[in-house]
Order: structure tokens, then sequence, then C-alpha cells
């Protein structure tokens, strides 16, 4: 398992700036590129070891297809397996280009998402 101060080093020098917060439920970390320009968020539940959630990808429009959001799910691949995690989790639209995006990363569908309309669950083994 990956200590914080080497996941903060390691981040560091791909380009991101992590913050993390732990909470009664679990933890959480935000992955930003230094520029601000494109960001993401991890979490898991402390009852659920095995899992890590990735969650609010976002690119700035200014610098799309760049392979931005590509560098930040690996680097979130990494850091969820580098925990001890067998698996990383995420919910999409399945009518917006996301959908497809994460299933083209090797994400598949396992669960509706009954919290919103359109919404499916999606994992990837690590």
């Amino acid at each position: 398992m990956i200590t914080t101060k080497e996941l903060k080093r390691s981040l560091k020098e791909k380009g991101f700036i992590p913050h993390f917060e732990c909470e009664s439920w679990g933890s959480s970390i935000l992955i930003m590129r230094k520029d601000g320009k494109a960001f993401c968020r991890m979490y898991r539940y402390t009852d659920d070891p095995k899992t890590v959630y990735f969650s609010s990808l976002s690119v700035d429009e200014s610098v799309r297809r760049r392979a931005l959001g590509t560098k930040i799910l690996k680097a979130a691949e990494e850091i969820a397996a580098s925990s001890g995690a067998k698996a990383l989790c995420l919910s999409a639209d399945r009518t917006q280009w996301m959908h497809a995006w994460y299933q083209r990363s090797g994400f598949v569908d396992f669960a509706d998402n009954r919290d919103a309309e359109n919404s499916v669950w999606m994992q990837k083994a690590l």
C-alpha cells in the first residue's frame, strides 16, 4: 500500500495537486492539474475498502482533446490499485458521450443508478 506522502509526490510529478479529506464515512481525494484546467474526485467508504469511487471529472473546454481526462482517469486507477482496491466504480448517464468513453476505458455497466434518470453504475476491475 502506498503512503499519503508517496502518493502526493507521485501526483505532483505527474502535474497534479492532491487534496485529501478524511470523514467519519470514509475518505476522499480531489486531484487537480496544476493549472486548474482539469480535476476529479475519488472517494472510499470505510465499510467497503475494496472499492474506490470516481466522480466529478471535469476538463476545461479550452484544453479538451488533449487526453487530460484520460491522464486523470489513469492516475485515479493507479491510486485505487495502490491502495488495495479491487474495483473503481462510477456513475454515468447512459445517454451521454461520457458513458461510451468510460466503456472504451474498460468500464462495464453493472447496475442502474436509481438516484438519477438514465444513470448507470459502471465498474472496472483493477
